[in-house]
């Protein structure tokens, strides 16, 4: 019996958190030309932040008078927003379902409140050139991710020079935890969205080759002595061996448990070491198109980091990341 995830949505809508600028536009456009299916629907959000309001005002000065300032705007800054949106969606419009709107208020709870009401299943965001989120700065887009219940796709700009793969490659990295079987659900439902794609599944566990090696040598000598029991044809090289089918044996179950698996169009591996180190071998390996992780309940924000992987160090791949929030399985 397959499980599936409860809040994974299939709605075939997107929201793109789109800035109303040149680099806002090259991020709708590398969408609609990376996802050509036109049943998907896209949603453009844009936030206008509160502008020249005193702090006082929406703090305890704007609670004592009973008057709510938390909405107040600029109407020619709101207008010009929902204006530059449109021109933005025009060429898409002819070819696609598109809708705009513009929201008001904290840029990271608004887009994140916002393609949880609207039924999105995917959020889309552009890294800026120099590691800073387009279109809301590096905390809060840092924010989106931690705080959205639909999955994040970070999309550097870098990407949208590249050409768009023949045969995609998502690259998930696995921690063997309920936290990755939604990145396990989600990348196999977009991988679908691709007449041939291919998903790379790894996990990185703990201790290096060479310590697996030692304790082999160790396990051995301790047979020669009688303390362990006899193992036929056992080699330090072999029980690596042995800890290496164990690991891809439970990656499998895991792929399995969710999707029949296509061996053509699926591999896995478990890889030795330190995570950011092996991640950076499988990405020069597999050479992805795309990354996907787990979001970790604990996120550590100094310096921002997922488990063990730095956010910069996924970024500086300029390789686009979907970042999926812990699912519930039945």
């Amino acid at each position: 019996m397959k499980v599936a995830a409860k809040f994974l949505r299939k709605t075939n809508r997107f929201l793109i958190a789109a800035d109303v600028n040149p680099i806002g536009q090259r991020l709708v456009h590398y969408v609609d030309r990376l996802f050509p299916d036109r049943a998907i629907a896209f949603r453009l959000a844009h936030v206008v932040q509160p502008h020249h309001i005193p702090k006082l005002a929406t703090g305890y000065v704007g609670e004592f008078s009973g008057l709510d300032l938390s909405g107040v705007i600029e109407g020619d800054r709101y207008r010009e927003a929902v204006k530059l949106l449109d021109e933005q969606s025009r060429d898409i419009v002819i070819h696609r379902e598109v809708e705009t709107i513009v929201l008001e208020g904290r840029p990271s709870a608004e887009i994140a409140q916002d393609a949880f009401s609207s039924g999105v299943e995917l959020a889309i965001v552009a890294p800026g050139a120099k590691g800073n989120f387009i279109p809301y700065g590096y905390s809060t887009t840092i924010n989106l991710m931690a705080q959205s219940k639909v999955p994040v796709m970070a999309i550097p700009q870098p990407a949208f020079k590249k050409e768009l793969p023949e045969r995609p490659c998502f690259l998930i990295a696995d921690n063997l935890e309920d936290v990755s079987k939604g990145a396990l659900a989600f990348t196999h439902h977009v991988a679908s969205r691709f007449s041939n794609s291919k998903i790379v599944h790894i996990h990185v566990a703990k201790g290096s080759k060479d310590e697996i090696l030692k304790f082999g040598d160790l396990l051995q000598e301790k047979m020669n002595l009688g303390i362990v029991p006899h193992k036929d044809n056992f080699s330090p090289q072999s029980f690596y061996n042995s800890v290496e089918d164990g690991v891809q044996k439970i990656l499998r179950g895991r792929m399995e448990a969710i999707s029949n698996l296509d061996n053509e169009n699926y591999e896995c591996a478990a890889l030795f070491g330190k995570v950011s180190e092996q991640l950076a071998y499988a990405i020069e390996k597999w050479q992805p198109d795309f990354l996907v992780f787990g979001r970790h309940e604990l996120m550590h924000m100094k310096p921002f980091s997922i488990g063990k992987m730095p956010f910069h160090g996924m970024l500086s791949y300029e390789i686009p990341i979907f970042l999926v929030p812990k699912a519930i399985y039945s």
